[in-house]
């Protein structure tokens, strides 16, 4: 009998971003007679490889800084679970997946794109290992018809290379009954039942711009003694927006609520879902608040504006701009039944994104590069030192 084909996912960790939690709500519920999944993770597992079906299995490789063996020791696990794919899940993955891959020339290799951890363009790593595992025949894969735009724009990658593969939303494990899950999560945070209740999940850091959502809360916070601010996540912000909070002095009405793994029991306690990211491709806290019926503001950034449509399901803003982003927040927190429309039209939209559908794609997606090998169509290696295509 043949074995299933086998897809190794690389990541840095399961420590709880996004896409690390798209990869486990992906792998949750993927038919296991089609392929079998295993999750390398390349420093420690993270707190959520707990989470990872019974069938999929993870493999920390521990690294702690840089280190240039681990391509070679994800090579050597290629070899040992007779991979047919393996799937780099972000950028800083890459260069590791395409040293493994070219150990194994019978792996396919799928370089990933979820997104960058700041604005701007890729850095000149990211292009150099883009343009030559295309020419060594690797795939990739976007999450977002944005990515894939910056992909082509950024890294010179040829479109027809490149394979729009969209995050997912478990839309049943996100719709809760509110008139049950609300009081339960407002009462856990000491939330009085007249709040309005700002918030928003998200890491800590730089790119996802608490600085700004925290400046134009506070004036209207200050304005409004029934408005809260719940952020859920962590990083190496914390501090510094705890001292932007104190200097504004909003701190009693600020929730830092850390990272947390219960993040279906604590949407419905927010009233406005927040995205301020001044660099995103697509946010799967905004899709999993939209499940949920909750109105979304979110900036211009990625695919944000084409999945939630200014005046349909929220509202959507530019970038940077903490004028803007208080005048969009004073205008919901002041029409409550715009807040039931979006909220209701952001849970209809949601559906279009649900984790089952995208499960659908990847497996044919896979199935496909599968297929191609076995046929030996796979497209033809070209060395690096190819002078009429240089490398960046």
């Amino acid at each position: 009998m043949k074995p299933m084909p086998t897809v190794v996912h690389v990541v840095h960790s399961l420590l709880g971003g996004g896409t690390e939690r798209s990869l486990i709500a992906l792998l949750g519920d993927f038919d296991p007679h089609s392929f079998r999944h295993l999750v390398v993770t390349l420093r420690g597992p993270g707190e959520l490889a707990g989470t990872l079906p019974a069938q999929v299995a993870c493999r920390p490789l521990g690294t702690v800084g840089r280190s240039y063996s681990v391509g070679m020791r994800l090579g050597r696990i290629l070899r040992r679970v007779r991979a047919d794919v393996i799937h780099a899940r972000n950028t800083g993955c890459w260069s590791d997946t395409l040293i493994a891959g070219l150990m194994n020339p019978g792996v396919q290799v799928v370089l990933g794109f979820h997104g960058l951890d700041h604005a701007g363009a890729f850095p000149r790593r990211s292009r150099w290992v883009a343009r030559c595992a295309e020419r060594l025949g690797a795939d990739f894969a976007a999450a977002t018809h944005s990515g894939r735009l910056r992909l082509i724009e950024g890294c010179r990658v040829s479109p027809e290379r490149i394979q729009i593969l969209p995050t997912g939303v478990d839309v049943g494990r996100f719709g809760a009954r509110e008139d049950v899950a609300k009081p339960a999560a407002r009462k856990y945070f000491g939330f009085n039942s007249d709040a309005i209740v700002v918030g928003t999940v998200a890491g800590l850091t730089p790119v996802k711009r608490h600085d700004i959502l925290i400046d134009a809360f506070a004036p209207l916070a200050r304005m409004e003694p029934r408005l809260r601010l719940l952020m859920v996540g962590e990083g190496l912000l914390r501090n510094d927006l705890e001292r932007r909070v104190a200097e504004q002095q909003v701190a009693g009405q600020v929730v830092f609520a850390g990272r947390r793994e219960d993040v279906p029991a604590i949407l419905p306690a927010i009233d406005i879902y927040v995205c301020s990211s001044d660099s995103e491709e697509l946010s799967n806290s905004m899709l999993e608040a939209a499940a949920c019926g909750i109105p979304v503001m979110t900036t211009n950034v990625g695919d944000h504006g084409i999945v939630i449509r200014d005046g349909v399901e929220g509202l959507v803003i530019a970038p940077n701009d903490t004028k803007a982003l208080r005048q969009a927040l004073q205008f919901l927190v002041s029409h409550p039944a715009e807040r039931s429309r979006f909220g209701d039209a952001a849970r209809r939209r949601a559906v279009d994104f649900d984790i089952g559908d995208a499960r659908v794609r990847y497996a044919e997606f896979y199935a496909r590069i599968v297929s191609r090998r076995i046929r030996g169509a796979a497209p033809p290696t070209i060395w690096f030192r190819d002078p009429n295509r240089p490398c960046v």
